[in-house]
C-alpha cells in the first residue's frame, strides 16, 4: 500500500460501505489498493421501526445529522421548514477535502427547524435539522 495514505483508503472504504458498493479500487501514482466488501445485511424492520434513540431529541423530534466533517452545502433544492422528507432523501451535502458527501435524512417526517446554512462548518454527528415524526 506504499504511496496511498491510510486516510484515503479509510474514506474510500467508508464511502463504499455507506453507498452499498461491494468493490473498491484505488490507484494514485504507483500506489494501488483494491478490496471486495461483504454485503451488509439489511434489517428486517421498516426504516421507521429502525429509528434509534440516537436519532430522537429529548422533545421527541427526530434529528438529521451530518455523517462527515466539512462544510455544509444545500442540495439542488434547499431544505425548507414544512417540507416532508423520507429516510433516503438527500437534504444537502458536506464537502470534505473537495469530496461531496450526501447528507441523507435517515428519518421520515416534516422539517420543523433547520440549524445550518450554506457554507457552515459541520462536525461528525452534528444535528443539521429537526423533523417532526410521521407528519
Amino acid at each position: 500500500m506504499a504511496g496511498l495514505e491510510s486516510e484515503l483508503v479509510r474514506h474510500a472504504l467508508m464511502t463504499a460501505r455507506d453507498r452499498s458498493y461491494y468493490r473498491v479500487e484505488l490507484e494514485v501514482g504507483e500506489g494501488v489498493f483494491s478490496a471486495t466488501l461483504e454485503p451488509q445485511k439489511k434489517p428486517a424492520k421498516s426504516p421507521l421501526a429502525a429509528i434509534s434513540k440516537e436519532s430522537t431529541a429529548a422533545d421527541g423530534n427526530l434529528m438529521i445529522k451530518a455523517r462527515h466533517v466539512g462544510y455544509f452545502q444545500s442540495g439542488k433544492e434547499p431544505l425548507k421548514v414544512g417540507q416532508f422528507v423520507g429516510p433516503q432523501d438527500v437534504v444537502g451535502r458536506v464537502q470534505t477535502l473537495g469530496i461531496e458527501n450526501d447528507v441523507e435524512a435517515g428519518v421520515e417526517g416534516e422539517v420543523i427547524e433547520i440549524l445550518v446554512k450554506d457554507g457552515d462548518p459541520v462536525e461528525f454527528g452534528q444535528v443539521v435539522a429537526f423533523v417532526k415524526a410521521g407528519a
